[in-house]
């Protein structure tokens, strides 16, 4: 059975210990979720401390990012993590994305759609190798 441990809202600088501690105690994953930053940057750090922790990202909010530099994060996350991540991708509802970003609601499947197809593009791909 595997079993990921979930992280709460912390400090940027605490994710290293956070990963080597839950690899420690048996965990197979460490889960983030988007609260107060973004989650890619947790899941690209958590690696460089815990290799071969299976890493999740709860959901990554996609509206009103541009999709292709959302998915360059997460190809980027991807290659720090030697493929050891899931992502979820998923939307705001219409008030929040009003509220906080003040921008117009438009239908969210095509956005994640686009987000899902520029992900496996050969372009992005090139140009997240670092």
């Amino acid at each position: 059975m595997q079993v990921d441990a979930v992280t709460i809202r912390q400090p940027l600088a605490q994710i290293t210990g956070t990963a080597r501690r839950t690899r420690a105690a048996g965990f197979s994953g460490l889960l983030f979720t988007e609260t107060g930053r973004t989650t890619y940057l947790n899941a690209a750090i958590a690696p460089q401390a815990a290799p071969g922790l299976q890493l999740s990202m709860g959901v990554a909010v996609v509206s009103p990012r541009e999709a292709v530099r959302h998915s360059g994060r997460g190809v980027g996350t991807a290659r720090a993590s030697n493929g050891n991540i899931r992502r979820g991708l998923g939307t705001q509802v219409r008030t929040h994305v009003v509220r906080r970003y003040g921008v117009e609601v438009r239908t969210p499947g095509p956005r994640l759609r686009e987000c899902g197809q520029s992900a496996s593009s050969p372009m992005l791909r090139s140009s997240c190798q670092s």
